[in-house]
């Protein structure tokens, strides 16, 4: 049995969008992503620790964490993958690692890459992250 690799994820919302990036290394090259990954738990245990790490890491700026989203699972290519996925907004304007991200751009739900130009699971997660922005809109919307 493999055990699984722990990666981390942000969704990075500015003004109703979140930022993705496009990836330059393998695996999934050329696809977008949520910044993220597993390299920060070789310095930091604790997954808040390691996904501002990360987000330093891939776009020169500090992110502030504002929630716990969700979790997801799936076996990717380098086997089986558990994502933490963290919610927040970052505090500068992205200055991208260029050794391994083509660019960033912010996308609404309507203008997100389609699920075979992303990479993993993150449309699967941001679909979900969009439902659950839009139930909690609605949901405050009837208790006003």
């Amino acid at each position: 049995m493999v055990n699984p690799k722990i990666v981390t994820s942000a969704i990075i919302i500015k003004n109703d969008k979140v930022l993705l990036i496009k990836r330059k290394k393998y695996p999934e090259e050329n696809k977008w992503a949520l910044p993220g990954g597993l390299g920060s738990f070789k310095k930091f245990s604790d997954p808040q620790e390691a996904i501002k790490d990360e987000v330093r890491y891939d776009l020169n700026t500090d992110f502030k964490i504002r929630s716990f989203f969700n979790y997801s699972f799936y076996t990717g290519l380098e086997g089986p993958i558990i994502t933490l996925h963290f919610t927040g907004t970052i505090l500068e304007e992205p200055s991208i690692n260029k050794e391994d991200i083509f660019a960033y751009e912010y996308f609404s739900k309507e203008e997100m890459p389609s699920r075979e130009d992303m990479a993993f699971d993150h449309h699967l997660i941001l679909t979900n992250f969009f439902k659950s922005v839009n139930s909690k809109m609605t949901s405050k919307d009837k208790c006003d």
